[in-house]
């Protein structure tokens, strides 16, 4: 399944931010009713406290024994001002107190609050359940007296309810401001995806140029260097094929062109000496063209196709057995010999069969056709590398030339006038397929010698 990386973050982000203000939410709704019943026990406590100071001293006089505090009969419906009257509070009706003696005798209440005692009368904060409601006690023993304050957990619920709702607004408003700033932060950070993949989208197929990276985060760098990179390769490919093509093209057009010629002269000559003369003719230009598109699929597999395979371990003596006696009857036709100097039985390299087996093909070729004598194949084990040398005796080239043959379709000034100039170019790309480099020298000052370094098993 396909996901824009815009959707991906949205997707991601936005139900985090959901669930963290929703936990966040809870937390501080719970937080909020803790600390307002926390502070609600302490105003409880302290009430009791100031209760029993205030009338302590009148209780033991007698002043106060008995009395009544009046409660103003004032409805506890609404909310804000609406409870509040010239007469008091209609929360008034939802706090009692009550003094006991020792001996739990009534000595003092509100008038809302019965004679017997709300709780238990032993020091502490309690929770009573009756069937007006829910109250919250705290009792104060002081002195000889038992002094207990109640409120009705009606007044906690809903100043606690008030305080948990103010410090959840303002999360409730942030938190569509925050997915509507995500939303917009996700945009106009991925807006440079968009634009390279706008870019990408509107590129001919042939369009091989490096993609800018100024318009993309820095993040895709990386990604882009990647893609132009392989951009780069395609570019440098297709450039060597359509060269292939051009080269290929024009290097067959005259042998065929010899061909049909020669067919011509065929059909139309009856003299037998013309007619044999046409058809050897007509042999050699198929074998120079057997020849050549044989190169050309070696030059072309140096090229592009090795590179796709892996370089493995590779018996170098029995390639070079099975390419010379592939060749012999090549030598033998042109009277020439063929010899094999092996330092050992087996000479293992890191290579590619195929392509080896090309490479020493086309150095044997091509002292086959431009060489004289006899042709010899070395293998020499160096320290990590063996050393592939094919000599000849032939006329050879000049020093200034060495670099020249290496170049597709160029021929020698001493080369012979069927070949193709393409053996040794096809060498020197096997060897940069291999990491080597292929030297040309004359050891006795006459005829030819290349040699390849190729890397030891």
């Amino acid at each position: 399944m396909r996901r824009s990386l815009r959707g991906a973050l949205l997707g991601t982000l936005l139900p985090t931010l959901a669930v963290a203000g929703v936990l966040a939410g809870a937390i501080g709704y719970h937080d909020s009713l803790t600390e307002t019943n926390e502070l609600f026990d302490a105003k409880l406590a302290q009430s009791a406290r100031l209760l029993a100071l205030t009338t302590e001293a009148h209780l033991d006089d007698g002043h106060l024994l008995g009395a009544i505090l009046p409660v103003p009969a004032v409805s506890a419906e609404g909310e804000g001002d609406g409870l509040a009257t010239a007469t008091g509070h209609a929360y008034e009706t939802l706090l009692t107190l009550q003094v006991f003696g020792d001996n739990g005798t009534l000595q003092m209440r509100s008038a809302n609050a019965g004679p017997t005692p709300l709780a238990a009368l032993h020091p502490g904060f309690d929770r009573v359940v009756r069937t007006d409601g829910v109250w919250r006690t705290y009792t104060l023993r002081s002195g000889k007296r038992w002094f207990q304050v109640a409120e009705h957990e009606h007044i906690r619920a809903e100043l606690a309810e008030d305080i948990a709702f103010e410090t959840l607004l303002p999360q409730l408003i942030a938190l569509p401001l925050l997915a509507l700033g995500i939303i917009g932060i996700v945009g106009w950070a991925t807006r440079g995806v968009g634009t390279v993949t706008r870019a990408v989208a509107m590129r001919a197929p042939d369009a091989l140029e490096p993609i800018p990276l100024a318009p993309a985060p820095r993040e895709l760098h990386g990604l882009l260097n990647a893609f132009n990179d392989l951009l780069g390769r395609n570019r440098r490919l297709m450039a060597q094929e359509r060269r292939f093509i051009a080269d290929a093209a024009h290097e067959l057009r005259t042998p065929i062109s010899a061909l049909k010629l020669h067919a011509q002269n065929l059909e139309d000559c009856d003299d037998p000496a013309a007619r044999t003369e046409s058809l050897d003719g007509l042999l050699r230009g198929l074998s120079r063209c057997e020849r050549l598109v044989q190169q050309l699929l070696d030059l072309a597999r140096a090229e592009a196709g090795g590179a796709t395979r892996a370089l493995a371990d590779v018996d170098l003596t029995a390639l070079a057995r099975d390419t010379l006696a592939e060749l012999g009857p090549l030598a033998l036709a042109a009277g020439r010999e063929l010899a094999l100097d092996a330092d050992a039985d087996r000479l293992t390299v890191r290579g590619d069969a195929v392509l080896l087996r090309s490479l020493i093909r086309n150095l044997v070729d091509n002292a086959l056709k431009h060489g004289a004598g006899e042709v010899l194949v070395q293998l020499t084990r160096a320290p990590a590398h063996v050393v592939l040398r094919v000599q000849d005796h032939g006329a050879g080239l000049a020093v200034e030339e060495h670099a020249q043959v290496l170049q597709a379709f160029h021929r020698g000034s001493n080369a012979h006038s069927e070949g193709s100039g393409l053996g040794l170019s096809i060498v020197q790309r096997i060897c940069e397929r291999h990491g080597t480099e292929l030297t040309i020298d004359a050891p006795d000052g006459a005829g030819l010698r290349v040699s390849v370094r190729l890397p030891a098993a």
